[in-house]
């Protein structure tokens, strides 16, 4: 599967990132099933920083420093700046907005009489 390298400024140290570009359709299926809640009007709903959270836990394999997105803890901890620097390159790095689009436009196509 592609790999892509990411640098990025992390707690004041540069990282280089390994990004999976290509993730396995069983780990995005996982994904996207694990992502749903029922909201309070009893429709299903995306949650977002669940969605994001495992998202990035799947497409980055490695760093070249410290940074391990499997840390909670740290992940947490980082500036909103960092994180939106690191979801916006790698969503632009895979090719699940593709993906999405498909399913809506599947769902739209099934939902019409």
């Amino acid at each position: 599967m592609p790999i892509v390298e990411f640098p990025i400024t992390i707690n004041d140290k540069e990282q280089i990132l390994k990004i999976e570009t290509d993730p396995a359709w069983g780990q995005i299926q996982m994904l996207m099933q694990n992502s749903y809640t029922m909201g309070e009007n009893g429709v299903k709903e995306i949650n977002m920083m669940g969605f994001l959270d495992q998202l990035l836990e799947i497409v980055i394999v490695g760093s070249s420093g410290d940074f391990n997105i499997k840390n909670r803890t740290m992940v947490k901890s980082l500036p909103t700046s960092v994180m939106t620097k690191l979801i916006g390159g790698v969503t632009k790095l895979i090719p699940l907005q593709d993906y999405l689009d498909n399913m809506g436009e599947i769902q739209n196509s099934l939902s019409r009489p």
